[in-house]
């Protein structure tokens, strides 16, 4: 008897024989089949899923931002190890500073606040009554400068009646205010939250009046802000319990070694933020804030004027500075940047500048106007004399022109490199997943990785 298995969702096959009537059974399996062992001789290649068999390696090191320790965390099952990363970076988070001093709060509008004017909701007396005046944007508020755009936070507070029983929360950049509905309190204390999707940045977070307006008092404590999900309540007195996780190493998985770094925290790319882990299509991604970018070592690039780039991005707003869509740059040890030394324009923008922007574009080009921040795999062929750029498959131009050879050199990611130095002005905002580049053209095996790739992420 012959029984064969095939695991279609993780590429392998497992054969179980039997022979004789002894009931001896053999277990073979077969390695595992996975992007890089059809599509070998990749020059680099960093993702958050595994990419080839033989890799024995992390995914990534990260640092938290509770204590500054770093780990390495690697994977499961061929998927990033998200259980270690969110054990080991922490869950629970308080974006507010001072969650029960609000002294520490700013009035407007001729609100007031008296402390410890009656017993909290664990049996101390820490619970301040905040008094509303007559304006219906009289109010308490924090001035919190951390919050990011298109995330969505959960802002919370116990409060109870007193002399009226309404109030509302307000997030606010000083022009743009975000409310939420009125709220009615009861003479318990409970705790009230609401959801504020795609806030303005660098928020003021607020409790006010009710937008009827009218004086009176309500009672507070334990204010709390999180992101994404409302979370258990976690006392600050003066620091912010933000439980981060940066990125300060996205290992290789090509075989090369040419991990990219980044030691100094100012610019590291975050993973986790506020103790939630970031997704996009339900995969953990690198997200690149302001000033971040990873780049391997000087000497890891010496030659290259043929190559491949498929990245799988995806821009966090429309604009971004200098209209600049994102980066993936090879910097080489003096003078400008490789890449094209003349370019065409390609719909509104160019694939490449001359100095080497590989997603570049004035006009938002590779991605193309108005579609700048959808899920985006860009594939970049350079070839010797030309370069063709996709978006999701589909080709969106051609550059031409004379292409130079690298001597030494950098892959910068997620920044621009120009002259042999780095500019984070131009930081590149928003997620990578997955950024494989070969020294040799892939045209003939370009749909095939795409579709690898494609079939993972649920792109297009």
């Amino acid at each position: 008897m012959a029984i064969r298995i095939i695991n279609n969702n993780y590429g392998g096959r497992v054969s179980i024989s039997s022979r004789g009537l002894g009931g001896r059974f053999q277990y073979a399996a077969d390695p595992v089949r996975l992007l890089l062992n059809d599509y070998p001789g990749a020059a680099a290649a960093y993702s958050l899923r595994k990419l080839n068999n033989a890799y024995a390696g992390s995914a990534v090191r990260v640092r938290r931002s509770s204590d500054n320790t770093e780990q390495d965390i690697g994977f499961v099952l061929g998927q990033l190890d998200t259980t270690s990363l969110s054990t080991f970076v922490g869950t629970q988070n308080n974006l507010i500073p001072y969650s029960e001093d609000f002294t520490q709060w700013s009035l407007f509008n001729s609100a007031t606040v008296n402390t410890n004017a009656t017993t909290d909701p664990i049996g101390g007396n820490t619970a301040d009554r905040l008094n509303f005046a007559t304006s219906a944007l009289s109010q308490i508020f924090y001035p919190q400068s951390t919050l990011t755009n298109s995330v969505t936070y959960v802002i919370s507070v116990y409060a109870k009646s007193d002399t009226k029983s309404k109030f509302r929360f307000k997030v606010s950049d000083g022009t743009t205010e975000v409310f939420s509905p009125d709220i009615t309190t009861t003479s318990s204390w409970v705790r009230y939250d609401y959801t504020i999707s795609s806030a303005p940045i660098s928020n003021n977070v607020a409790i006010v009046n009710e937008s009827a307006g009218g004086a009176g008092a309500i009672f507070i404590w334990g204010a709390q802000l999180n992101i994404r999900t409302l979370q258990t309540y976690t006392q600050t007195i003066g620091t912010a319990k933000n439980n981060d996780g940066f990125v300060t190493k996205w290992y290789d998985q090509s075989g090369n070694v040419r991990d990219a770094i980044q030691a100094t925290t100012a610019n590291q790319p975050r993973i986790i933020y506020g103790g939630s882990i970031t997704y996009i299509n339900g995969k953990p991604t690198v997200e690149n804030i302001a000033n971040s970018y990873l780049a391997t070592t000087q000497t890891a690039f010496t030659t290259l004027q043929t190559h491949s780039d498929f990245i799988v991005t995806k821009a966090l707003t429309q604009t971004q500075p200098n209209d600049y869509v994102g980066y993936l740059v090879f910097g080489p040890l003096s003078g400008n940047d490789f890449d094209s030394t003349s370019a065409t324009t390609i719909n509104t923008g160019q694939i490449s500048t001359g100095k080497n922007l590989m997603l570049q574009g004035s006009g938002y080009s590779i991605i193309g106007s108005g579609l700048i921040t959808l899920h985006r795999l860009i594939t970049h062929i350079i070839n010797a004399q030309s370069g063709q750029a996709y978006s999701n498959n589909v080709s969106v131009g051609t550059s031409t022109g004379t292409f130079s050879t690298m001597n030494g050199g950098s892959l910068y990611i997620g920044v621009r490199y120009v002259s042999g130095l780095v500019n984070t002005s131009y930081s590149y905002l928003g997620f990578f997943q997955e950024i494989i580049t070969y020294n040799t053209n892939q045209t003939s095996n370009r749909t095939a990785i795409e579709s690898n790739i494609n079939s993972y992420y649920s792109i297009y």
